[in-house]
C-alpha cells in the first residue's frame, strides 16, 4: 500500500491527542501511515486554513474547523480521500502466459474475448528453464532452437485460436527464467496492465495453495491477474462480487471497481463474510461506504451483504452460486485479507474448483 502522510494543524494539546488517536487506530486497519503534528502559525497561513483543527493527508487539507465525531467518522474522511485519488484501472495491455496446456488455452481464448470488449493488446509469453526437448526430454537444445521451437509453437497457437476477422493485436515471447520470478518482473513494466492465466494445466497445476505460478503471481504481481478456471468462457460480466474485508485497501480500489464494473455494465455485490456468526457486526455501509458514496450517485447498481459463515470460502461460494455471480474480485495488501482467505486448506478447495474467474487487485 502507498505511504500515506497525516498531518495534524492544531494548538490544543487535548485536541491534537484525540486527532492522534484517531490516525494511530488506522494502523489497525492496514494503513502504512506518517502522523505529524505542527502548530506553526505561519505554515497554517500558507496553507490557507481557515480554522482548527485541521487535517492533510499527503499535503491536501481534507477537514479544518472541525474534529470528528468518532474514528469511525474520522476513518470516512480518509477513505472518501482514498476513493477521490484513486488512479484508473487501466487494463489496455495483457499479458498472457501459456504452457501450452488446454487450460492456458482457455485462458488465451478468454483474453482475447476479453480483450475484443475493451480494445485491449495481447502479449503470449512462456517462460521456460530447460535446453531439453519438450517432445524428446533425451535431447538437448541449443537456446536458440528451444526460442525457436516455442515461437513456433506460439504462431501456431495464435493461429489456431485468433479469428480472422480479429482486430486484437497479438504478439508473443519465449523467455528464459523462471515463470514466478520472469512474470512479476514484467508486472512491474508500463508494457502490462493486467495478467489472465489459467488456474491449472500441465505444468501451472494448483496442487498447493502457494507456491504455484497461478497463486503465487496472483499474490505477489505489481499489476491485477485474472484467473481463468478450465472451461470458462468469456461472456456478459452481469454481476461482479467484491469480497469485503473491511480494511484500508478497499478505499484505494473502489473507484476502479466502479469503473471496471461501468465497463461491462454490470452490477457490483459487495459482501463482507462473518466468519464469528455470534459477533455483532455493523453493516458494509456504515463501516465503509457511507462517506465515500455520499455525495456520488453512481450508475452502477450496488447490493451490500453480510454473509454468516464460519469459512470465508464457503460463505463466498454460496453467495455466487445463490447470485449467480459472474466476477469475483478481492483486493490483497501483503497478508491481510489474502492470507485470510487462501491460506487456509479450503482455499484450494476454492480456487481448484472454482466455476467463476478471479479477479485480483493490489494495492
Amino acid at each position: 500500500m502507498e505511504q500515506i502522510n497525516i498531518k495534524i494543524y492544531s494548538i490544543e494539546s487535548d485536541t491534537t491527542n484525540t486527532l492522534q488517536r484517531m490516525a494511530s487506530a488506522l494502523f489497525a486497519k492496514g494503513f502504512d501511515l506518517i502522523i505529524q503534528h505542527s502548530d506553526s502559525v505561519d505554515e497554517m497561513m500558507h496553507k490557507k486554513i481557515k480554522g482548527i483543527p485541521a487535517l492533510s493527508i499527503n499535503g491536501e487539507i481534507i477537514f479544518q474547523d472541525t474534529l470528528p465525531s468518532s474514528n469511525l467518522d474520522f476513518e470516512n474522511w480518509v477513505y472518501s480521500y482514498l476513493f477521490k485519488h484513486s488512479k484508473p484501472l487501466t487494463m489496455k495491455n495483457i499479458l498472457v502466459p501459456v504452457d501450452f496446456s488446454d487450460t492456458s488455452k482457455n485462458a488465451f481464448q478468454y483474453a482475447l474475448a476479453y480483450a475484443e470488449k475493451t480494445h485491449a493488446a495481447i502479449q503470449l509469453i512462456h517462460v521456460f528453464n530447460s535446453p531439453l526437448d519438450a517432445a524428446n526430454p533425451a535431447i538437448l537444445l541449443s537456446l536458440g532452437e528451444q526460442e525457436d521451437r516455442i515461437n513456433e509453437s506460439l504462431k501456431d497457437m495464435i493461429a489456431t485460436h485468433l479469428p480472422a476477422d480479429s482486430k486484437v493485436p497479438v504478439t508473443f515471447e519465449a523467455k528464459l527464467g523462471f515463470a514466478v520470478d520472469e512474470l512479476i518482473k514484467l508486472s512491474n513494466t508500463d508494457d502490462v496492465d493486467l495478467i489472465i492465466m489459467g488456474t491449472m494445466g500441465e505444468h501451472i497445476a494448483l496442487e498447493k495453495a502457494f507456491g504455484t505460478v497461478s497463486s503465487d503471481v496472483s499474490q505477489k504481481a505489481a499489476c491485477p491477474v485474472m484467473l481463468i478456471p478450465p472451461h470458462i468462457t468469456f461472456g456478459k460480466i452481469k454481476d461482479i462480487l467484491f469480497a469485503s474485508d473491511y480494511t484500508a485497501t478497499e478505499g484505494q480500489v473502489l473507484d476502479k471497481i466502479l469503473k471496471f464494473a461501468k465497463t461491462f455494465d454490470s452490477a457490483l455485490h459487495f459482501v463482507h463474510v462473518n466468519d464469528h456468526p455470534d459477533s455483532l457486526n455493523t453493516s458494509p455501509e456504515e463501516l465503509i461506504f457511507e462517506k465515500v458514496f455520499a455525495s456520488k450517485d453512481p450508475d452502477t447498481p450496488m447490493y451490500f451483504a453480510e454473509v454468516n459463515d464460519f469459512s470465508v470460502v464457503d460463505g463466498l461460494n454460496k453467495y455466487i452460486k445463490n447470485h449467480h455471480i459472474d466476477l469475483l474480485t478481492v483486493v490483497t495488501q501483503k497478508r491481510t485479507f489474502w492470507e485470510r482467505l487462501f491460506h487456509k486448506s479450503t482455499t484450494k478447495r476454492m480456487v481448484l474448483n472454482s466455476e467463476i474467474p478471479l479477479l485480483v487487485l493490489h494495492v
